[in-house]
């Protein structure tokens, strides 16, 4: 307002740039006005209410109006992110590449101030039930185990780490215990 005018407007030296400062500023009201008038003749109802009080025509103040009242996240959206969230199970992923998916489903609700980081417990249950039957040894150990599931970084780790054992087990190439025939 006024206060920053005054303190930019005695900062200013010379009369040349007093007048490109008041000729900005000039620029300035009017792209706000310009703004409030285009706001003004598209809007009924709860808007245009919202645009009678705003004061000056601020173009820039009704904006932000607007914003703060609709660029939330809606219900609609909240409600499909934690059905993606729920029904999340990749096909042939690697644990890392499913640890990754799963903390950028978690990412995405915590923008929308979906409060899972309060309750790590229950993110990683969700995150346990995201899991092939082939980790039920895993998904078991961890229930038992209430605290580690306090620490979800902890807990994806330790899935990571587990799947790298699980897949040396499952190694095509392992042929312990069988004979092979060389040929020839």
């Amino acid at each position: 307002g006024a206060a920053v005018f005054d303190t930019v407007y005695n900062e200013v030296s010379t009369d040349e740039d007093i007048g490109v400062y008041e000729g900005r500023c000039k620029e300035w009201d009017d792209v706000t006005e310009e703004v409030w008038a285009s706001l003004l003749s598209a809007c009924t109802d709860e808007p245009a209410t919202m645009l009678d009080n705003v004061a000056d025509k601020d173009g820039k103040a009704a904006w932000n109006k607007f914003l703060a009242r609709w660029n939330s996240v809606s219900i609609s959206t909240v409600m499909a992110g934690l059905e993606q969230l729920l029904d999340y199970h990749p096909k042939n992923a690697s644990m890392a590449q499913h640890v990754t998916g799963w903390e950028d489903l978690i990412r995405k609700l915590k923008e929308w101030k979906v409060p899972l980081g309060e309750l790590p417990a229950l993110e990683s249950m969700l995150f346990l039930r995201t899991l092939p039957a082939k980790y039920n040894d895993f998904i078991n150990h961890k229930k038992l185990q209430a605290d580690e599931l306090k620490d979800v970084p902890k807990l994806y780790a330790s899935a990571v780490a587990w799947s790298a054992s699980v897949d040396r087990e499952s190694d095509e190439a392992n042929t312990s215990g069988k004979a092979m025939w060389l040929g020839g």
